[in-house]
């Protein structure tokens, strides 16, 4: 799983539409489209609103998936390189893979999602654990 919940009430998980043709792990950062279903989140996602808790292959628009809404979980995370110390406290966006995009450095920028608050065992190990940010985007606000 690339996303992993730590601790969460289990009664907030709830079936959400999927759109048609998608592949979904269990793990996966989700997004919800424009279309109002839900899509796997990538490197262009901001923000991610739910986390996969189980997959699903093929769907016919309409499927639902169960789901965790993010807010206030806490997340182990896959990250795309080795992590380090100095990432504590940074946001970071996700990669193509959907894993936190951890190569940067320095202040938050559009289309960050996920602030690191903890290293997970060994820099080689690429976990982390942290928080998905809670804000919507509005255009032309």
């Amino acid at each position: 799983m690339i996303f992993t919940p730590l601790q969460y009430d289990s009664g907030r998980i709830k079936k959400i539409k999927v759109g048609g043709s998608k592949t979904i792990s269990k793990g996966d950062p989700l997004e919800i489209h424009t279309d109002g279903y839900a899509q796997r989140a990538d490197e262009n996602t901001a923000p991610v609103r739910w986390v996969a808790l189980e997959a699903v292959s093929d769907t016919t628009e309409g499927d639902e998936i169960l789901a965790l809404p993010v807010m206030g979980v806490e997340f182990e995370a896959e990250c795309a390189t080795d992590t380090a110390q100095e990432q504590i406290d940074l946001v970071f966006a996700l990669d193509s893979n959907r894993k936190v995009e951890n190569t940067k450095s320095g202040s938050y920028t559009e289309g960050d999602v996920f602030v690191v608050t903890s290293l997970v065992g060994a820099t080689t190990d690429e976990k982390v654990r942290g928080y998905f940010l809670d804000r919507i985007s509005v255009a032309n606000a």
